[in-house]
């Protein structure tokens, strides 16, 4: 295949996503986000009607957990570093560390206007998350299309 490609008789392009929507709209590349998304709006809802099925509740503490120690830091994450050359353990461990931080935050305003409840919690950590993760997922496309127009040019 290199020398039917180096001879010009086949072609080779990775397929990149020319626009935002065409980014998002491609799985190996925007995974993460559809999960973080999945996520956060699946413990919005369990935690809004209170569920009272046993595996139901087990599901929301899990989901909470995630939502209250990783999924907010890990989303703050991914906009200061969309490409990082961190190892996983250092991702996580950062992410977590965020997490808890965004999680202090926002219980410390809540608390203040005394609007801390779980249901209040929950949706201002879901906002968030949902902010960050579409910034995110914005910079991360940002980035393949500059690093793309370098290939391009040089």
């Amino acid at each position: 295949m290199d020398q039917l490609s180096s001879e010009g008789s086949i072609g080779f392009q990775a397929s990149e996503s020319s626009s935002f929507s065409e980014f998002l709209t491609n799985p190996s590349r925007s995974w993460w986000v559809y999960l973080v998304l999945l996520t956060t709006g699946a413990e919005l809802l369990l935690v809004d009607y209170g569920p009272s099925n046993p595996f139901s509740v087990l599901f929301r503490q899990v989901l909470g957990l995630a939502l209250l120690g990783f999924l907010p830091g890990y989303s703050t994450f991914r906009v200061v570093f969309p490409q990082s050359e961190l190892t996983i353990l250092e991702r996580i461990v950062l992410s977590i560390f965020l997490s808890l931080l965004v999680s202090i935050i926002s219980g410390t305003i809540l608390g203040s206007v005394l609007l801390f409840k779980a249901t209040t919690t929950v949706i201002v950590l879901t906002g968030f998350t949902f902010v960050m993760t579409l910034v995110a997922s914005y910079r991360s496309f940002a980035l393949s299309k500059a690093e793309r127009r370098l290939q391009l040019s040089s």
